[in-house]
């Protein structure tokens, strides 16, 4: 397994206050990063890649995740789909062959996350940088990936990472490797969600122009970055918008109602969704 644990206790600085600075965590990424491969040996695993898929996630505690969806189907409903999809998320990164890098959102929870999602797969497991803004904690979480992977690989190698969201049911394993793939012609890659986000975004060196002067959380984030991406300072070879599909996240009742409509009868989340419309908070989306 190649969870990465700090040196002293597995828990970064100012973990117990759930916030941790730039420069400590920076600090402490690096030492867990260090710790892991002593314990390889010092060379990365045959299997693996110079690609990882980093995936942002919290950890799934009733009214503090899907807190949109929470307000018509209930805090522990929501919790149930959030912590479902996540995990197939999860499960899609794996299968995808990519090292897998898990950034939880707040420090103080990183060994209740590592608990949940280590039995999973082979994943190493670390705090999302502490600041209100998204853009600084991609920026940062691509800052470690590529560290990481350079310091593997050499610093000519090729690397390529990609960021996904958790609240995305159809987020495949071929899909990510189809944004992999894009990253051998191009410097990044963007996968477009229905809502004016984006579910994806991928890189093989960091681009911190796409993340700057960004409106997160609104219906023109994907339009932003392309515009970012394609501005003539930015110099980022962004793929076409076609490369990827167009997929939904879920944030509501009414998302999650769409999405049965159309969702595949062999979807591993359909039987979840269908008994948490139907039953509300009393079902539970078992895994």
């Amino acid at each position: 397994r190649h969870s990465a644990r700090a040196p002293a206790h597995g828990v970064p600085p100012a973990a117990e206050r759930g916030a941790i600075s730039l420069v400590g965590w920076v600090r402490w990424v690096g030492a867990a990063a260090m710790a892991m491969e002593a314990r390889s040996g010092g060379r990365p695993a045959e299997s693996e890649a110079c690609e990882a898929v980093l995936v942002f996630l919290r950890l799934p505690v009733a009214g503090k995740v899907k807190t949109r969806l929470a307000r018509t189907i209930g805090d522990e409903a929501a919790k149930s789909f959030y912590q479902r999809c996540a995990e197939q998320v999860l499960l899609e990164a794996f299968a995808c062959g990519a090292e897998v890098l898990v950034f939880c959102s707040e420090a103080a929870e990183l060994e209740q996350v590592r608990e949940w999602v280590e039995p999973l797969g082979s994943c190493q497991v670390l705090p999302q940088v502490a600041t209100p803004d998204l853009g600084e904690r991609m920026c940062a979480a691509f800052d470690a990936a590529f560290e990481q992977l350079h310091n593997r690989r050499g610093t000519n190698s090729s690397v390529r990472a990609v960021v996904v969201g958790t609240d995305v049911p159809d987020l495949s394993a071929g899909v990510i490797r189809r944004a992999f793939s894009s990253l051998a012609y191009h410097d990044a890659v963007i996968g477009p969600a229905l809502d004016g986000g984006y579910y994806l975004l991928g890189q093989t060196r960091p681009n911190r122009c796409l993340f700057e002067g960004i409106a997160w959380s609104t219906d023109t984030v994907y339009r932003d970055t392309v515009a970012k991406a394609y501005e003539p300072a930015s110099n980022v070879r962004l793929a076409p918008s076609t490369t990827l599909p167009t997929l939904g996240d879920i944030d509501t009742e009414q998302d999650m109602r769409e999405w049965l409509g159309t969702c595949s009868h062999t979807h591993p989340l359909r039987a979840c969704v269908q008994g948490l419309l139907s039953g509300r908070e009393e079902y539970s989306c078992a895994t």
